[in-house]
């Protein structure tokens, strides 16, 4: 590793070539520059299911950005839990039955004021998206009827 400028303004060029980690609990503020990654972010993915036993989920943002929700019964999506900026997406997947519904909570502000229908087709998915941005979640619909 070469070794960064400690002078204010002046440029500084780090090159690594192994594996970097970085443990940071408080943040790491750039005042300005940029970082750039060569690697594949990694998403991570949460399987959940709604049931007749249980009809409520509440996402855990922290436990990954991709929610697959799979519908046994009509069910109702809480506000989620550890929350941050960034954005989320919902992946709804009706059962071979079809026909549920699913209500969201009121944090969730869709576009255009109110929730999307949900594809009601036995086996079909639509896919949502939650932009987090000040503790509200801007919500919209990418694709439906897959």
């Amino acid at each position: 590793m070469s070794q960064a400028s400690s002078v204010v303004g002046q440029k500084s060029f780090i090159n690594l070539k192994a594996d970097l980690q970085v443990n940071a609990p408080s943040g790491v503020v750039f005042t300005s520059g940029f970082v750039q990654c060569n690697k594949k972010f990694v998403q991570n993915e949460q399987q959940n299911e709604i049931t007749g036993a249980s009809p409520t989920y509440t996402p855990d943002f922290q436990e990954g950005n991709i929610v697959t929700i799979d519908l046994s019964a009509n069910g109702t999506i809480n506000a989620p839990t550890n929350s941050g900026k960034g954005v989320y997406y919902f992946r709804v997947v009706q059962d071979a039955v079809g026909s549920r519904t699913l209500t969201w909570n009121v944090a969730y502000v869709w576009a255009g004021g109110s929730a999307p229908t949900l594809t009601t087709t036995a086996n079909k998915v639509d896919i949502f998206m939650v932009v987090v941005a000040s503790n509200i979640f801007y919500c919209s619909v990418i694709g439906q009827n897959y």
